[in-house]
């Protein structure tokens, strides 16, 4: 998973913004795949993947 996220420093801006866009969505397409309970804990990993990102970018 790590290593991925090094990676991303060879693609392209529009690729980056792709990525962003996918993990802020993330949230909003799990509420209709999991229960309510499950929810709370994917937004959560989804905030920590897009701080990562934004720490790396």
């Amino acid at each position: 998973m790590f290593n991925a996220f090094f990676h991303l420093g060879i693609f392209q801006h529009g690729q980056y913004t792709l990525l962003i866009v996918g993990v802020l969505l993330q949230p909003a397409t799990s509420l209709h795949l999991y229960p309510k309970e499950h929810t709370w804990d994917q937004l959560n990993h989804t905030v920590d993947y897009a701080l990562l990102l934004f720490l790396i970018v």
